[in-house]
């Protein structure tokens, strides 16, 4: 095992297998400058498109995000784990897993049994008021299904912070990340997020505005085909805020209080139809049509998250 160290790789590059690498400018679809959350496992969040946070804080910047740890002595991490399809791509290989801060490039490199589990881990990257961040690399396996793969920054300081610029995971026994043109790969990398999280909005931040066009077909549901930016990787969950139907027949206005998946989601064409149901009724007894719009503040979530 080679430890935690500045890294120097040739010309070359080899591709990375992490999403949303890029920290000059990331992929934010959840559209927030900063997020927190607490110590409880069950406070693991996703904040920017495929990482996520515990017990800490993250705060988008220009060209960097920011990860500052809690005022408590629990561990402090952002991760991102890999999609189970790309597990047989580092099973039984060497991988090496990197990290840009402040333009210095450290790296930890390991093997990947085929079954078993390796942690690879090492603390030499110092923060803020002198504290010390790990670089690690977590995969456990049985027999021929993998349990998780997770890549991660974590830290037991206090109150330290560290600017990350670029992350970067590859097959090989040396990083190639700073090979790796930053602040170019914005649009290839959204394509590969919104695979696992899509988000609809009132984008004008007006009173209202049009998602799509809804069929009403009884007084308290209606349904609404949505059509994916790009196919999502399964069936997503559906969060939303601040939705409504206006109905064409007679213009009334009706508050959506729920959204669900109505029929298997058709992965290949990317379109899905979500059913939508008020508590107050469409005032509507018969087949027609409303539309669906966003109040100030309201969106349509999808996650197909890991």
């Amino acid at each position: 095992m080679r430890g935690l160290t500045n890294s120097r790789s040739g010309g070359g590059s080899n591709l990375n297998l992490l999403d949303n690498w890029d920290f000059t400018n990331p992929v934010n679809q959840r559209g927030k400058t900063s997020y927190s959350t607490g110590s409880n496992i069950a406070n693991y969040k996703y904040t920017i498109d495929k990482w996520q946070l515990m017990n800490g804080s993250i705060r988008v910047n220009e060209k960097s995000i920011r990860f500052t740890t809690s005022n408590d002595i629990a561990v402090s991490e952002i991760y991102q784990q890999l999609e189970p399809l790309l597990f047989d791509n580092i099973r039984g290989k060497t991988v090496t897993f990197s990290i840009m801060i402040n333009n210095k490039l450290y790296y930890c490199t390991d093997s990947i049994p085929l079954t078993g589990s390796v942690y690879t881990s090492q603390s030499e990257i110092t923060g803020s008021n002198g504290g010390k961040f790990f670089l690690d690399l977590t995969y456990d396996s049985t027999g021929s299904s993998a349990i998780y793969a997770m890549f991660r920054l974590f830290s037991t300081a206090r109150n330290s912070y560290v600017d990350i610029q670029a992350v970067k995971l590859e097959i090989g026994s040396a990083s190639t990340l700073k090979n790796d043109a930053l602040g170019v790969s914005y649009a290839e990398e959204l394509r590969k997020c919104q695979r696992y999280y899509q988000r609809f909005n009132n984008t004008l931040n007006t009173q209202h505005n049009t998602l799509g066009i809804a069929e009403i077909h009884t007084n308290n549901k209606a349904y609404l085909p949505l059509n994916l930016v790009v196919p999502m990787r399964k069936k997503p969950v559906i969060l939303f805020n601040n939705v409504a139907v206006q109905t064409c027949k007679d213009n009334v206005v009706c508050g959506v209080t729920s959204i669900l998946n109505y029929d298997d989601y058709i992965k290949e064409a990317g379109i899905m139809k979500v059913e939508l149901s008020s508590d107050t009724g469409f005032n509507s007894t018969e087949n027609s049509v409303g539309l669906v719009n966003f109040s100030t503040g309201g969106y349509i979530e999808l996650s197909a998250d890991l």
